[in-house]
């Protein structure tokens, strides 16, 4: 385990959903399992999948001549005479009423339809996830646990040649399809590439864009302005306004004239009536006030605005705004604060955070408390008095399956875009402290620290955007950065924490200089994620050149010299050069005895990680001792359930297999595995190490089908999570190969191996012991199926590479040896 000095003074989670036609979609943070080829699809589905109400909204009023443009070329088409998908386009402004129009068409003609497919396609991770999702109601695989692995780029195909295969009338929805103009866009989604085709199958893809309606013959459906006799029917419902004479409706009106007729403009000032007493008894005060406030925010805010938003859906969200503001200011003040964290599963557990958990390192704690409630008590009542204010002028809206609020994210942008350069300045800042605060608090479950992570991002994201003056940084904002990346590391989203750090570093060489502790300590935490990431040769280069500067700056005796010490011995060690690695252990953990006490973690981590260098070696007797001296100490000093001693208790179970103790070995990985997934959550890269650690003790004892279904799992997870050339990835690969090859399934095992030596050569190196071991697991197979020319050539490269490596008297060396001298007294009989 790495170690860290002190701190610097300065890759969405669903719930499950219910649809129609009795299925039930399974939704986590990680969904699915492997795909299978031969999975069989299910040829009598009927139903609808939406992640959301396929009802369009109650104040729905219908608009006749849209309504019949989709209705002649969809449900009154002749499907006889298809050759192909049919694709119906509709777009048009954001706000316009697109969605809406279509759920009114699903609403009437579901029945026509075998089943009917709403696909959130705003953004890759929706249109992923709801392909995903599909393809497990398709093909009849969703799972209660909901933990398995499905590739989009796997669910993809597989939905489309399900279709391919049927009969009948289908519906499928692409909504919001509005990333689809520049190739070059982080953001850009291929329709091409999601579109099934197929006869029988209608697809509507609704789009902001105009170039969406390049992909079909059949004429669009351009959805603008509503008809004034619509658009004062859906004010009149937005308002409450049941009854009303012809004064009023002529002012009504003058009303939705002025509002462009735009479905959400008209619902927004609707909904402001409704909930503003004053204009509910003279509803001719909203337009004198409307064209105030519009003419104001022409006069101060860029045209492009405009443009981007639709002039009159800015001017009504700033006008209810102001109905805000007079209402409940805190809610005013709420709004502009979430516009600075993420605008999807805002929950109010953000808000819960410990008001002295950042007191150590933040100057003026929880500020972000002060500027919603003032001199005010906080309590959750106000909050979610707040949260009920803005959800009651649709300015935020609340998803049941997430149990959390989410933002329209053009509400989001122009939450920002409306304030001033310092005010987004302030308000990134304080933001940042929310989430900050969030991520400190103690004892925060698998499950909630993973909600947190799009907010941590989302938050930092727009504050390294706006506040890159070191002045700005200087004042308390760092250590709330250190946090972040800290609270990312812990959680095992080592890539997100890569991002900070790398910020973090750069902006402490510009504030303290490049040799000033603290920028030590950063790049002494860079170099650490690095190594987590299997990065292992820039994480040596960077540790060395800390631990150098450490040594100068502060002393070879300094706590923060010995950590990075620490660190430089256990990236050689997974570098397989293990003689280096236990000297420099061995002289970290003497000092570290000297200088903090033989209790302190610190010590007691140095300790853990001399052990499994020894381990390496094959000196499991004395790996053995220490550890269990080790672990014990952790019990008393940190507790059972601490991920460190849990790290320990790992490495203990580990070398009591290695001595052929599996009964103890499988008893304790069990033991681990329920903790870490308590502790840590189920897809934490330490719980994923341990699941592979089970699934090989299992191996060795002879469970072959319960080891290769465990193997499956663990690398699928470890794929997804840390990436298919991470070394933890590769080993689990390497494993399940082995246990195929045990159970005869020669074929998938050989394909296995190669595929897992050839990367393991690339990222740790010819002679690393990895490596060897899995040429050595490849000689085996060869010599399983009697291939004795192959086997030879393999078994004389890991016989040579075991003795250069790791010495004559390592188990591993005389393994190798024992079975290849085995294999050639075999070959001559």
């Amino acid at each position: 385990m790495s170690l860290y000095g002190a701190p610097s003074t300065g890759g969405h989670t669903y719930h499950n959903i219910q649809i129609s036609g009795n299925a039930r979609v399974l939704l986590g943070n990680t969904v699915g399992q492997a795909t299978d080829s031969n999975l069989a699809a299910r040829a009598d589905y009927v139903g609808h999948y939406a992640n959301s109400s396929l009802r369009p909204v109650p104040n729905y009023v219908l608009r006749p001549r849209l309504h019949q443009k989709i209705k002649e070329q969809l449900h009154d088409s002749d499907n006889d005479q298809e050759d192909n998908t049919r694709i119906l386009v509709v777009c048009g402004l954001g706000g316009s009423g697109k969605s809406q129009l279509v759920l009114n068409y699903i609403q009437e003609y579901r029945r026509d339809y075998l089943a009917i497919f709403w696909i959130e396609a705003g953004s890759k991770e929706t249109i992923e996830r709801d392909y995903i999702q599909i393809y497990r109601l398709l093909y009849g695989c969703q799972k209660d646990t909901g933990q398995e692995i499905v590739k989009v780029e796997d669910a993809v195909p597989a939905v489309k040649r399900w279709f391919q295969r049927r009969k009948g009338q289908w519906l499928l929805v692409l909504d919001s399809a509005d990333t689809i103009d520049n190739k070059q866009h982080d953001s850009y989604i291929d329709l091409d590439y999601f579109m099934p085709d197929t006869p029988g199958l209608h697809v509507i893809v609704t789009s902001r864009s105009s170039t969406v309606m390049e992909i079909t013959q059949l004429e669009a459906v351009e959805v603008a302005e509503m008809e004034a006799s619509e658009a004062t029917e859906l004010f009149k419902r937005s308002a409450n306004m049941k009854e009303a004479g012809q004064d009023i409706l002529g002012e009504i009106g003058e009303i939705v004239k002025e509002l462009g007729c735009l479905a959400l403009a008209i619902t927004l000032a609707g909904s402001y009536v409704s909930v503003t007493p004053r204009l509910r008894s003279d509803i001719t005060r909203y337009l004198p006030q409307y064209r105030q406030r519009r003419k104001e925010l022409l006069q101060l805010r860029p045209k492009q605005y405009v443009h981007r938003y639709g002039e009159s859906v800015l001017s009504t969200w700033e006008t209810s705004f102001e109905a805000i503001e007079s209402d409940n200011p805190a809610a005013a003040r709420l709004l502009s604060l979430l516009a600075f964290v993420n605008f999807e599963d805002i929950f109010t557990g953000i808000f819960d955070s410990d008001p002295k958990s950042l007191e150590a390192t933040i100057s003026s704690p929880q500020a972000w408390r002060s500027f919603l409630f003032g001199e005010q008590e906080w309590t959750i009542y106000k909050l979610e008095s707040a949260f009920e204010t803005l959800q009651s002028y649709s300015l935020i809206r609340w998803r049941p399956d997430q149990e959390s609020y989410a933002m329209h994210k053009l509400v989001h942008a122009w939450g920002q875009d409306r304030r001033t350069a310092e005010e987004q300045q302030q308000m990134s800042y304080l933001a940042l402290e929310l989430i900050a605060g969030a991520t400190s608090k103690d004892r925060l479950g698998p499950s909630y620290q993973l909600r947190l992570v799009p907010h941590v991002m989302s938050s930092f994201g727009t504050f390294s955007r706006l506040c890159k003056s070191m002045d700005v940084m200087i004042k308390g904002k760092f250590a709330m950065i250190d946090n972040m990346q800290e609270f990312l590391y812990r959680i095992g989203r080592w890539w997100d924490s890569y991002v900070l750090r790398v910020f973090h570093l750069s902006e402490a060489e510009k504030i303290y200089g490049k040799e000033h502790p603290d920028t030590l300590a950063s790049m002494n935490n860079l170099a650490g994620v690095l190594g987590k990431q299997g990065n292992y040769k820039e994480a040596e280069r960077m540790h060395r050149q800390t631990s150098t500067l450490m040594e100068t700056v502060l002393g070879k005796e300094h706590p923060n010299t010995l950590v990075s010490m620490n660190n430089l011995a256990e990236v050689l060690g997974k570098q397989g050069n293990y003689k280096e690695a236990k000297r420099m252990h061995r002289q970290t953990s003497a000092l570290m005895e000297t200088v903090l006490g033989k209790e302190h973690p610190n010590t007691l981590a140095s300790m853990n990680n001399l052990a499994e260098v020894l381990g390496k070696q094959g000196n499991y007797k004395e790996a053995k001792r220490i550890y269990q001296q080790t672990l014990a100490l952790k019990e008393t000093v940190l507790g059972k359930e601490h991920p460190d001693t849990l790290v320990s208790m790992n490495n203990l179970a580990e070398v009591s297999g290695k001595q052929g103790n599996y009964k103890e070995a499988e008893r304790m990985h069990r033991e681990i595995i329920t903790l870490r997934e308590t502790v840590l959550g189920k897809e934490h890269p330490d719980t994923l190490a341990s699941m592979n650690n089970l699934a090989e003790v299992s191996g060795k004892q002879g469970n072959y089908k319960e080891a290769e279904r465990m193997h499956r799992q663990t690398s699928t997870l470890m794929e997804t999570v840390l990436g298919k050339e991470h070394p933890d990835t590769l080993a689990s690969m390497n494993n399940l190969a082995e246990v195929l090859g045990k159970q005869g399934n020669y074929k998938e095992a050989e394909r296995m191996h190669r595929q897992t030596s050839t990367l393991m050569e690339t990222m740790l190196g010819k002679e690393h012991p990895s490596t060897l071991t899995s040429i050595s697991n490849l000689a085996c197979l060869y010599h399983q199926q009697k291939r004795y020319h192959e086997a030879e050539v393999y078994y004389q490269r890991a016989c040579a590479g075991f003795q250069t490596t790791l010495g004559s008297n390592h188990p591993d060396t005389i393994a190798c040896s024992k079975i290849y001298s085995s294999m050639r007294k075999e070959s001559k009989t």
